[in-house]
């Protein structure tokens, strides 16, 4: 029996899950090539390279105001494009047809990849690995195989499992056909009927799938439910109140939204946050006070504050060393190569916040397409690359982040697998993919940035804590005062 959602749950059905997939994938050669060449015929539309070296005119005058605007304005042209040129490549296809060969050997290269993975790391083996050792008749996990002929396994199993996908619709066809010759055998139905069957089957069970996801979902898919302390028990202890459920989408978005406003707000009170000390130090510490703390001559009056000596501590180790002192300037741009690299270096399965420059578009610009070297065949890789570093540049220099960067994601993650308590889940931030990539090129090489953490009495409750505190180095680099605005915006 097939049952229809909207009649079973009505009209007004929420999920309080969202899934977004990507339809452009480096590993299509065809379509990489396709999306390079759809998305330079948009970028001469909306004339990109004109406008850019515009922009670049008026940082070097001092026009720093127009060339702001300029830049936002091009990077939403520019979001469009790569968005239009992306669903001209078409959608994703299909995964493979199934049969007994695909599972078998995909299993297969599994178990070798795994027992690879537990010789080089030293991790232990996994339930799955004794399942499909004892289904295939494969070395049970715990007996020592020398690595080279594991290695030597697992390039056979891939061999195998490629030429399996290579002639994937035969396979399957002829497992149908297979099943439904069985059925003919045991006098059940003919086999025409017996096809026909099956496929109908086939239809149901994928159904069946759907509606298996919706009401037992896996403890990995994302957060469809969620644990909340109830209201009417606040007069008790934590410990002590009692916990409800909450499945409403809109309502678990109320709920973690206020106590993630609640969570991050709970530095508020510290002394660098609000107050005198706060307000000589400004929103980014580039101000007289901070460039004193950098050199190890501040003198703050803080007579009468209860933690005044902590205080007085952090400030002194934020002194910087002559060894930073003495350093070469960092420089602040990002090169075409430090592009290339940094895309190139980052899993392509990594979530970035959701825009039209994720992560894919990256990676299919720089991943092969069969034209590399084609004297023949116009390749705009390189050009777009080019132009997509000189974009990020142009927001350094301007010592101002792009509108889209402002925006991020917070992704709530269970800290205990099945747990789905409100105070038992991880935050992550996750931001666009070409301004991630500027944090992991700057900070990564600058030797300034140290970390301080402090034992002392809560800033904030006085109960004892520990709090942790950064301070960037002067570079006189406004592009970094940029960076740094932005990250304590978001924080207090």
């Amino acid at each position: 029996m097939d049952l229809d959602r909207e009649k079973l749950f009505g009209s007004q059905w929420d999920n309080p899950a969202y899934y977004e997939a990507r339809t452009l994938h480096s590993k299509d050669p065809e379509k990489c090539f396709q999306y390079k060449q759809e998305l330079w015929h948009r970028m001469g539309k909306i004339n990109a390279l004109t406008r850019l070296e515009n922009i670049e005119f008026s940082i070097s005058i001092g026009e720093h105001r127009k060339a702001t605007k300029d830049l936002n304005s091009l990077d939403d042209n520019m979001s469009n494009a790569m968005k239009l040129a992306e669903q001209h490549c078409g959608r994703r296809q299909k995964t493979t047809p199934w049969s007994p060969q695909l599972r078998e050997w995909g299993r297969k290269v599994r178990f070798w990849r795994k027992r690879l993975h537990i010789r080089t790391k030293g991790h232990r083996p996994t339930m799955d690995l004794f399942h499909i050792a004892k289904e295939y008749d494969l070395p049970h996990p715990f007996h020592q195989v020398p690595i080279q002929e594991i290695r030597k396994k697992l390039e056979e199993a891939c061999e195998k499992l490629k030429e399996v996908r290579a002639h994937a619709a035969e396979y399957c066809r002829q497992h149908l056909i297979d099943r439904a010759e069985a059925m003919a055998k045991a006098g059940i139905m003919d086999k025409e009927a017996a096809i026909k069957c099956i496929l109908r089957a086939e239809e149901f069970r994928q159904k069946e799938a759907r509606l298996k996801a919706i009401f037992k979902p896996r403890s990995s898919r994302a957060l469809t439910s969620l644990l909340v302390p109830d209201p009417k028990d606040n007069t008790k202890p934590p410990e002590e109140r009692r916990w409800i459920w909450i499945q409403n989408g809109e309502e678990i978005d109320a709920a973690l939204i206020e106590y993630n406003r609640r969570h991050f707000s709970q530095a508020r009170n510290t002394p660098f946050a609000q107050g005198t000390l706060a307000d000589l130090l400004g929103v980014d510490s580039c101000t007289k006070l901070g460039q004193d703390i950098l050199a190890g001559k501040a003198t703050v009056d803080l007579a009468g504050h209860p933690v005044q000596e902590e205080i007085q501590a952090v400030i002194q180790a934020f002194k910087q060393p002559d060894e930073i002192k003495s350093h070469d300037p960092i420089p602040h741009l990002i090169t075409v190569g430090e592009f290339v690299a940094g895309m190139k270096a980052w899993d392509k399965r990594t979530t970035t916040s959701p825009s039209s420059h994720h992560l894919g578009h990256y990676k299919a610009l720089i991943a092969p397409d069969g034209h590399t070297g084609d004297e023949d065949v116009f390749n705009p890789a390189s050009a777009i690359i080019q132009f997509h570093t000189r974009m990020i540049n142009a927001a350094i220099q301007l010592g101002q982040p792009l509108q889209r960067w402002i925006q991020s994601n917070r992704c709530m993650l269970e800290k205990d697998q099945g747990n789905p308590r409100i105070t038992r889940l991880r935050v992550i931030q996750i931001y666009k993919a070409d301004f991630n990539l500027i944090q992991k090129i700057q900070w990564s090489v600058c030797p300034g940035v140290r970390a301080i953490r402090v034992e002392t009495p809560s800033f904030s409750t006085g109960s004892g804590g520990k709090e942790i505190l950064y301070l960037p180095p002067d570079q006189n680099d406004q592009s970094r005062t940029g960076n740094v605005r932005l990250r304590r915006k978001r924080m207090l």
